[in-house]
């Protein structure tokens, strides 16, 4: 039979035991090695996370008067940074009179100079909405912030013309017609007064 502190050193014995165990690393007094169990956890299977479809800001037709914009800015860009070899004409595919014709005037003005353009203009759309519908067909209007902070106008050695800027940053409203033909074109591009 045990006497109590011979039951006491075991139930101690054992909570240490239980305890290491748990803990991993204890030996027992001895220095015997003891081997502890390796439970490995397997986790719960998770449904893939559902990422919810973003609404539209614009409607197709809306963003395709954007797309438009975009399309406008960067082929000007391009003839106006290569004014002697682009065709010119090109920028009808995305425009229409009255801004097809006021780059042409833009162009051939620079052109007489020996002037071109550097660097790339920039433009921030902040809204895109239905303006009228006539014979012609649907309009938008696109307003966002049109900045010409990076570019130059350089004459043909490379050096920076003395025109005048009318400001880095602006904000601008673009008149786009969805044509009959299912075509979109800017039509206008209006500088408005104040900063973006």
């Amino acid at each position: 039979m045990k006497t109590q502190a011979q039951r006491l050193t075991t139930a101690v014995g054992c909570a240490l035991a239980v305890l290491c165990g748990l803990l991993g690393g204890c030996t027992p007094a001895d220095d015997t090695p003891t081997s502890t169990p390796v439970i490995e956890s397997t986790p719960a299977p998770t449904a893939p996370a559902v990422e919810p479809t973003p609404t539209p800001l614009w409607s197709p037709e809306e963003q395709a008067a954007i797309d438009i914009v975009f399309a406008y800015i960067e082929l000007g860009d391009h003839i106006s940074q290569n004014l002697s070899t682009a065709d010119w004409g090109e920028i009808r595919t995305v425009s229409s009179d009255p801004a097809a014709n006021h780059l042409m005037q833009l162009w051939f003005s620079w052109n007489e100079r020996g002037w071109h353009q550097t660097g790339e203009t920039e433009f921030t759309a902040y809204s895109s909405h239905s303006a009228k519908t006539d014979e012609r067909g649907d309009y938008y209007y696109v307003r966002g912030c049109y900045s010409i902070a990076n570019v130059v106008l350089v004459d043909s050695t490379g050096t920076q013309t003395d025109a005048e800027r009318a400001g880095d940053a602006y904000p601008s409203v673009f008149t786009v017609l969805h044509a009959a033909n299912g075509q979109f074109y800017v039509i206008e591009d209006v500088r408005e007064e104040g900063p973006c």
